[in-house]
């Protein structure tokens, strides 16, 4: 039936053209005529091993997937030029176009990294282009996207983007280690290891034009001005921490918050990971923090709420919603005028989405109570009511923790509040206190 609505669209045929781009949606609304659970189920099983079937293709041409989801791809290839690499993905695209699979399938080039720093989808910073040109030299912007940063206090901020472009433009010049006797138009190796001197130790990279030096002193200034200025009430204000949908710590030094970032950024590159964690226990020194403790432990400072697939009712184009770290969600001071659609710009169904998070808590609500029972020792579910202790002599306790439970309520409780989401605040605090 739907090769039949395909063949239709084909022709020119607007109702099946409709039929088609709609067609996600019903089966995945339950409010559709179309809807059934086991024809859902099997889109999404079908969906899902086209997806592992087109990231297999990509690798089987020499690339390796960094990132992948149903709207972006990241791909890191052999190719050390970005005009070697201009012409390496026209090649990818055309043999993956080429199965009928994947004939139709809508593979657009956003970007091309020369460098690039990859912590997640939403923390990545590197020097890249939207387009190649046939010059001498290609121009590459810097591009910075740290959801991290705006965790720390907003006078902080620019202290940590100025730093991690600096790393950025020593590791991307370092990235072609000597300019006498080796080819610039060489291939890298993935597995290539850094420079080495005469004597085979690997050469310093963060000590390198006085970067290791001057971050030191700067940290140390930002110490002492934090001391100074937190004494008067006026100028404590600047270091406090944002109140965001996602934060969930309670950080005590927000310049410790900072060189915790900041390191685990410079922690990226597996080449000077020594180096790295030599510079982490210094900087850590200065706020007497020992370099395994908890407290000097980097944790991710935002928490997660995703909705997965959520579909335009425009376009039908279908994208994951992290209320929590999705900034272009939290534009317009978290009133929900960022969410929009990325592809036609039309403005999502708050309604909707706000059922779709109830249901979500209320399913978590059902889930923990209705949960089964197992042995502490042996992992055996209790199977009789009436058995006060497993056969082992273990204790019960729970598969599904109420720690938990709680911990994702908060989340979605912070999450109603940041967005003006009324109806899922007032059903979160009934469930929060009940729990």
């Amino acid at each position: 039936m739907v090769k039949a609505w395909w063949a239709e669209a084909c022709k020119g045929s607007t109702m099946a053209d409709v039929l088609v781009q709609h067609l996600v949606r019903w089966v995945e609304n339950p409010d559709s005529f179309m809807y059934d659970g086991a024809l859902h189920y099997y889109v999404q099983m079908m969906s899902r091993k086209a997806f592992q079937q087109l990231m297999g293709d990509f690798r089987r041409v020499g690339s390796q997937v960094v990132f992948a989801n149903a709207n972006r791809l990241i791909l890191q290839t052999t190719k050390a030029e970005v005009g070697n690499a201009f012409a390496y993905s026209q090649y990818i695209i055309k043999s993956i176009k080429s199965k009928p699979l994947f004939h139709f399938i809508d593979l657009e080039i956003k970007e091309y990294w020369d460098f690039l720093a990859w912590y997640d989808e939403f923390n990545y910073g590197g020097k890249a282009c939207q387009e190649v040109i046939e010059a001498d030299e290609q121009r590459l912007e810097t591009i910075m996207h740290w959801q991290m940063a705006t965790f720390l206090p907003v006078r902080l901020q620019p202290a940590f983007q100025e730093w991690v472009i600096e790393f950025v433009q020593l590791m991307h010049s370092l990235k072609r280690p000597g300019n006498g006797g080796e080819d610039p138009g060489a291939t890298l190796r993935l597995t290539q290891l850094p420079n080495r001197d005469t004597d085979g130790q690997p050469t310093a990279v963060l000590g390198k034009g006085g970067f290791e030096k001057r971050l030191k002193k700067a940290i140390a200034g930002l110490v002492q001005q934090q001391k100074r200025e937190l004494l008067h009430p006026e100028l404590a204000e600047d270091y406090s921490f944002p109140s965001l949908p996602g934060s969930h710590a309670q950080p005590r030094s927000p310049v410790l918050e900072l060189v915790k970032s900041l390191m685990q950024v410079l922690s990226l590159d597996k080449n000077i990971t020594l180096e790295a964690r030599l510079l982490r226990k210094e900087l850590l020194a200065l706020f007497d923090v020992r370099e395994f403790s908890k407290e000097g432990t980097f944790g991710n400072p935002s928490e997660s709420l995703r909705l997965t697939q959520v579909s335009c009712d425009s376009c039908t184009m279908a994208r994951d919603l992290d209320l929590c770290r999705d900034e272009d969600l939290q534009q317009g001071g978290g009133q929900g005028s960022g969410w929009r659609c990325t592809f036609c710009g039309s403005a999502y169904d708050r309604v909707a989405v706000e059922e779709r998070l109830v249901a979500t808590a209320q399913a978590w609500a059902v889930e923990w109570a209705t949960q089964d029972l197992k042995c502490a020792r042996c992992g055996a579910l209790r199977v009789n009511d009436l058995m006060e202790h497993c056969t082992c002599s273990g204790e019960w306790k729970e598969l599904v923790s109420r720690a938990d439970v709680v911990g994702s309520m908060a989340v979605m409780r912070r999450v109603a509040r940041f967005y003006g989401l009324r109806m899922l605040a007032d059903v979160m605090e009934g469930m929060y206190a009940a729990l």
